[in-house]
């Protein structure tokens, strides 16, 4: 999977456009599937995000290799617009993907058989869950996020160097569209409220919570409607700061006694969907470039960089 992100303090469709056109040409690297959201980020930009998801590591580095790919992401920009682009490969036994329905059609998802879970509705249970979660093989020690430097990053292609081993990331989805009125009304007026309260805290606090790097998402129909309607891309350190944030967090506490509540509400059998997919990363398994990008995108407040364009 990758994140592919066009940000732009006005809209700008044409580099939008370019990155769309190499995304859906045929041949090596073209990805399963594409999915698009858009993020306003706490500096004011808007980023236009592409979300393709691959088979395997070798089909992703094939569209990452191509000379056209290579051209759109390293030629340096500049002005307003710039591009970013994060990339993660792992294992499926370092993959979570949990939903609350079982007919979704967004990401990971879309290529694997539903089947009930036994393990869940309790703290812990995405550690049970998966294979090495379990065995402790997608751990890794806390070392903690330290702000770097700031340095020129307008007009200069950087490609973040020295990422840790087991970085952790999330994508949450929601959806209430098949719910009925009243339903929704619930989930937008008390629920969403306490979501988005959660996901404000992780983006800006990342030193306290360990996560580097936390996008709210619109999503937006690409070539099919995934069903999805909002979402969260998230990075944190280690899995050891998510699962904190999960089982001790005041807020994330909140967000479960809101969950609860609602279902209670709704006897049980809500309509709304809640998911996820959490993956460790293995060192070397993630890439991070940014092109005229701010200061504040992505991992670049946290970890050195090298200049490639």
């Amino acid at each position: 999977m990758a994140m592919l992100g066009v940000q732009t303090k006005t809209a700008e469709w044409t580099l939008f456009s370019n990155l769309l056109d190499c995304l859906e040409q045929t041949g090596a690297g073209q990805p399963l599937h594409i999915e698009y959201g858009q993020q306003d980020d706490a500096q004011g930009f808007q980023n236009d995000i592409l979300m393709p998801y691959w088979r395997t590591r070798e089909d992703m580095e094939d569209f990452f290799g191509r000379n056209d790919v290579i051209r759109l992401l390293k030629t340096p920009l500049t002005g307003t617009v710039g591009l970013w682009a994060e990339q993660l490969a792992a294992p499926t036994t370092a993959l979570d993907a949990n939903n609350a329905r079982p007919d979704v059609d967004y990401g990971i998802a879309r290529y694997s058989e539903p089947k009930e879970e036994q393990y869940h509705a309790y703290m812990g249970s995405m550690r049970d869950r998966v294979p090495d979660f379990l065995a402790g093989t997608s751990d890794a020690e806390p070392l903690g996020l330290t702000r770097q430097a700031k340095r020129q990053t307008h007009g200069a292609v950087l490609e973040i160097t020295d990422l840790p081993h087991n970085l952790c990331f999330i994508r949450g989805a929601f959806a209430w569209q098949e719910a009925g009125q009243e339903e929704q009304e619930a989930y937008l007026e008390k629920m969403w409220p306490v979501y988005r309260d959660g996901a404000e805290y992780l983006r800006d606090n990342p030193i306290e919570s360990g996560c580097i790097s936390m996008r709210m998402i619109e999503e937006k129909p690409l070539h099919q409607n995934t069903g999805i309607q909002s979402g969260i891309l998230g990075w944190f350190l280690t899995l050891t700061e998510l699962e904190r944030w999960t089982r001790s967090h005041p807020r994330h506490l909140a967000i479960m006694k809101t969950i609860m509540a609602y279902m209670k509400e709704f006897a049980f059998k809500p309509k709304l969907h809640l998911g996820h997919e959490v993956v460790v990363v293995p060192q070397g398994q993630a890439k991070m470039v940014y092109n005229n990008c701010h200061e504040d995108t992505g991992f670049l407040p946290f970890f050195p960089s090298q200049v490639i364009g």
